[in-house]
């Protein structure tokens, strides 16, 4: 099994959902259909090359009202806090465990990550690494330069904290999606 297909068997037994797309035109349609589907008004976008963030703001801004996040400079947290669908990349994606692992330099990319409804991560397959072993390199690199935060994601929130009983998105999103550049 090649690491894409662990990655994604992996996230999608933790309840998120993976797909493999060919091009940031194929995402853009993908995510309108997403916005269809689950009725959502506000995205964010953070974290991303600028080529791909454009390339998204451009597609998705005639159909849903889009924040990049990074320009917000006063009450973020009550502007994210109101986001349905937060897009964002990653550093790494962990195929033995279906884990997407993020840097976050400040919080408001964090929060794009947690507050929303749904996250959606766009990643190179060629990020997908085999185990955490692989990502010694990247952690020696990473820590040097100090990030807020780095955040490992295995699916959607959950959590059985009051009285046993399962509950998504108590602490987080509902929905954890991965779109995979081949």
């Amino acid at each position: 099994m090649n690491l894409y297909q662990k990655f994604k068997e992996e996230l999608e037994n933790l309840g998120g959902n993976v797909y493999s797309i060919q091009s940031i035109d194929e995402a853009v349609r993908f995510i309108k259909k997403l916005i269809a589907e689950n009725g959502i008004k506000k995205v964010a976008l953070a974290r991303l090359e600028k080529k791909i963030e454009n390339l998204l703001y451009d597609g998705l801004k005639d159909s849903v009202e889009v924040i990049r996040a990074l320009e917000l400079k006063e009450n973020f947290k009550e502007v994210l806090d109101k986001v349905d669908l937060g897009i964002t990349d990653c550093d790494l994606a962990l195929a033995n465990t279906g884990t997407i692992i993020l840097s976050c330099r400040n919080e408001l990319e964090r929060l794009v990550t947690a507050l929303p409804t749904i996250h959606l991560v766009i990643f190179n397959k060629d990020k997908i690494v085999k185990d955490l072993e692989d990502t010694l390199e990247f952690f020696s690199r990473i820590l040097e330069e100090y990030p807020l935060s780095i955040t490992f994601i295995s699916g959607p929130s959950k959590t059985a904290d009051i009285l046993g009983q399962l509950v998504k998105g108590a602490h987080g999103p509902r929905k954890v999606l991965a779109l995979v550049l081949d």
